[in-house]
Order: C-alpha cells, then structure tokens, then sequence
C-alpha cells in the first residue's frame, strides 16, 4: 500500500488511506519518502485515526493537558506503566444484524500485516496525540523499545468459514497440523516515550460473549489524578471516563 500511496502524491493526489500503511520495516523508508513529497508539494498523507474522534479520547487529551488537575505524567516503569492502554476486538461480528463478511486475505499477513500493524496503531498514535499533543515524536530518538511479543489466534475452517464465506482455506494460507489457522493478531509492547513508559495490548478473538463487544481500556497516571477509560461489561461496553485522585 505505501508504493501505491507513493505514487499517488508523486502524481499531484492528496491521500486519505485507512491503515496499515506499512507492514515491513523496510518500507519504513518510503514512508519517510512520502511525507517528505507530500510536504514539498502541499499535499495531504493522512491516516483517518477514527479513535482522536471519539469523546472520551478528546476529553481524556483534554483533562491531562490540565496541569492544576492532572499534575504532571507520571514517568512510572515497565512494571508500573505510566500509560496503559488495551483492547480486544473480534474476527466475527455482525453489523446491522447481518454477518460481517472479511475478505480471505484479511488473514495473510503477507496482503494485510499483523496485528500489531492494525488496531495497535490507533492505540500509539492516540499515546502521542494525548501526551504531546501538536508535537512531532520522531521514532529514532523518541522511542525505547523495551519488549514486544506476539501471538496468534487459531481459526479452524467452520470459522473461517462464518467470516470470509468460503468452505475452505485458500492455499495462499499457512495452517498448522492441525488443520487451523495461527492467525498472527495478538501482540503486546511495553516501550519508553521520551522517559514516560507505555504499554500497549490488542486481542483478537473469534467472537464476543453473548451479549458482549468490544473493550477498550485506557489509563493515563498523574501526579494527582488518574485519568480512565473503561469499556467493558459493566460500561455496556460504551466507554466511560472516569478521573481518580492519585494513590
């Protein structure tokens, strides 16, 4: 997707693409390449980062740049992030009573990246858009990294089945012995922004729990309050925000 987003703004076209934009670290150069052009030229490259839109990220931005409330961040450690931030999403989902229907290569990571280049990405881009807002963070002196791992989430064929519509694997795609598919999603980071540590978690699973959705679960810690984001079961799984006086 980022040779094809190279072009476009090499030909003149402002470009508005849904992540991921790049899913091998080789290709972290032409991202570079493509903003330093669409700078030259004036032109938009731009992610629709959905998350910044949604209110309780906007306010939980708001109340920690208030520092008579919020205090200062808390730089906490690998153990004790400052920041926390997880969700769980689902392969299998129904929207307006209808199955969602995924196209088969949604599960090669070799078209569409793993996990950690999918929801992860919303939840790095809103750490730096809360923390540092209007400020760039550049990757090579901003960020430590400290750990990562990755795991998959086995799908065996009736399952693919209710999700992409095909009775069985396309050869295209790795199975184990079997006969599932180790479908890379699930990874989880624990790094250091500029001195603040951060970790960040995504699940997938097949599908939510009766009655269940999606969760999100953000916490942001200062010197005088907390401030959370919690949706879970006892949210509705509506998020809800909440500010919570420092221990």
């Amino acid at each position: 997707k980022i040779d094809r987003i190279l072009a476009c703004v090499r030909g003149g076209m402002n470009v508005l693409a849904d992540k991921p934009w790049v899913i091998e670290p080789s290709k972290l150069a032409v991202l570079d390449t493509v903003l330093a052009v669409a700078d030259s030229l004036g032109l938009v490259a731009y992610d629709i980062m959905t998350e910044r839109h949604e209110i309780t990220s906007i306010l939980q931005r708001e109340l920690i740049q208030d520092k008579a409330l919020f205090g200062d961040p808390v730089p906490g450690s690998p153990e004790e992030p400052g920041v926390v931030k997880k969700s769980v999403h689902h392969l299998f989902k129904s929207l307006a009573g209808r199955p969602l229907i995924r196209p088969w290569w949604f599960f090669d990571t070799a078209v569409q990246g793993e996990g950690l280049v999918d929801v992860t990405t919303h939840l790095v881009d809103i750490t730096f858009w809360c923390l540092f807002p209007e400020q760039p963070i550049d990757y090579r002196t901003d960020i430590q990294m400290i750990s990562a791992s990755r795991w998959p989430t086995l799908i065996d064929k009736e399952q693919f089945a209710r999700v992409t519509g095909l009775a069985d694997f396309p050869p295209q795609l790795g199975l184990d012995s079997d006969g599932k598919l180790p479908y890379s999603c699930n990874g989880t980071m624990n790094f250091s922004l500029r001195g603040i540590n951060v970790l960040l978690s995504v699940e997938w699973n097949f599908e939510a729990p009766q009655g269940g959705g999606d969760t999100h679960y953000s916490v942001v810690r200062g010197s005088l309050t907390s401030v959370t984001i919690e949706q879970g079961a006892a949210q509705g799984y509506r998020p809800e925000l909440y500010v919570s006086a420092a221990p």
